[in-house]
């Protein structure tokens, strides 16, 4: 069955942490006067123009981002969900939700409950590495994700962890590990700290390497925490097909759908050059073949001297263009080196079988 997933802003950058890493609000700087909150007319669009973005059968997949998209007020959803139960007849539905945690009660575990809801919580780590950076107004925040999560679990709600590796997180990836599994974490995504798009320090493409070298060694003693990138690796590495967006060198068209109701090709990208259109006056089809989404998609981007002669460049060819610079610099590849530690554990395994 087709799918398609729409990445829904309904607030916007508006959070109540100030994440000194936050990609987004680094992003919302390059655009005038953003909207901070979804209007009944916007999201009303959004639920037609899906619905009717095939006339057989699909699944589609909503899922609000932020921010802190549990701003927009558990009204909001509600009468989305209505809506889309009111005009929805022959597709299958599917919700998920992007949240920092710290504003689920009983209210909203009843509403992920009852809806299904998918629900990634951003942790990053431990409480050293997570306080580190995620603070609400200047307060720690570790120990009310915590109790979400506890939540979460209690009410048999499906959620995963989103954490960003930071310089500073890169440090302690046993520790991290240890307590994921502990904490009985299914199901994890680590992605690196993106430096600003004007340029600035993100995590460095050796801590890329030690970090992950020291997971994957905790990882393979046990693969007790399902870790994404793991899996993708593994994928590449066994000449499977990888589908995740940039792990094959090359963009894909994201819908994101910002509170005003334009939308962008990526959530890294949601800048006014990138605009495709905006949904209160345009199809989904429109925006995804039109040519500023042609340009988007055949954009250069950055590569290493590294590639020139890597023997993973036909499974890599530069990897996401706007994550690879926490991977590679000019002259070193922090992603060569742990595709090529991670091929060597596995030969040796595969030897020893």
């Amino acid at each position: 069955m087709e799918k398609i997933t729409v990445l829904i802003k309904p607030v916007s950058f508006v959070c109540n942490m100030q994440c000194d890493y936050c990609f987004y609000k680094d992003v919302i700087k390059y655009r005038t006067n953003p909207v901070k909150k979804m209007n009944k007319n916007v999201y009303l669009s959004i639920i037609k123009k899906t619905l009717n973005h095939c006339e057989t059968p699909i699944e589609i997949e909503y899922c609000f981002q932020g921010g802190e998209p549990l701003l927009a007020g558990i009204e909001f959803y509600k009468d989305f969900i209505d809506e889309v139960n009111l005009r929805n007849t022959v597709h299958m539905i599917k919700y998920s939700i992007q949240t920092n945690g710290t504003l689920i009660d009983n209210q909203w575990i009843d509403l992920f409950k009852q809806y299904h809801f998918l629900v990634g919580i951003s942790l990053d780590g431990i409480q050293i590495t997570h306080d580190f950076h995620r603070r609400i107004k200047g307060e720690e925040s570790f120990h009310k994700v915590i109790v979400a999560i506890n939540l979460l679990k209690h009410n048999n709600i499906d959620f995963n962890i989103l954490s960003v590796i930071t310089s500073h997180m890169s440090m302690y990836a046993k520790d991290i590990y240890r307590f994921y599994k502990d904490m009985n974490f299914k199901y994890t995504q680590f992605i690196p700290c993106l430096p600003p798009l004007g340029g600035g320090v993100g995590l460095k493409p050796k801590e890329f390497f030690r970090f992950y070298r020291e997971l994957y060694d905790e990882y393979r003693k046990d693969q007790q925490v399902h870790i994404s990138l793991f899996d993708q690796i593994h994928y590449l590495l066994n000449g499977q097909i990888d589908c995740s967006c940039g792990m094959l060198g090359y963009c894909s068209i994201q819908i994101v759908i910002e509170t005003d109701g334009s939308i962008y090709p990526c959530d890294f990208y949601a800048l006014r050059k990138y605009c495709l259109g905006n949904i209160l006056h345009h199809s989904l089809k429109e925006c995804i073949t039109n040519k500023i989404a042609y340009i988007f998609l055949r954009e250069e981007k950055e590569y290493s001297y590294v590639c020139d002669d890597c023997e993973f460049y036909s499974i890599c060819q530069g990897n996401c263009k706007r994550q690879n610079v926490c991977m590679f610099d000019e002259y070193y590849c922090g992603y060569k080196e742990l595709l090529k530690y991670i091929k060597n554990k596995e030969d040796k395994h595969n030897e020893n079988i």
